[in-house]
């Protein structure tokens, strides 16, 4: 799967049903060549250039349960 592919899934916390938007970036081990997390812009914010890196949520590799077609569902406390 390509980064492009990942980017263009909706992220939905499976506990909640809650959408919490599209990966804008990936968290790469260099050494193991593993993604660690993926960074998403805090719900409700919007991408932009000027976007400050404190305002977007991670979510580690663990929590995500599955990449469907579609969709990347996530676990995650809220």
């Amino acid at each position: 799967m390509k980064v492009s592919e990942l980017k263009q899934k909706e992220i939905i916390n499976v506990r909640t049903g809650k959408r919490l938007g599209n990966i804008m970036d990936l968290d790469i081990d260099t050494r193991s060549g593993r993604i660690v997390s993926v960074t998403m812009p805090q719900t409700g914010a919007r991408f932009s250039l000027l976007s400050k890196p404190d305002n977007d949520v991670s979510v580690s590799w663990e929590q995500i349960k599955k990449i469907g077609d579609d969709v990347i569902l996530v676990e995650t406390p809220e």
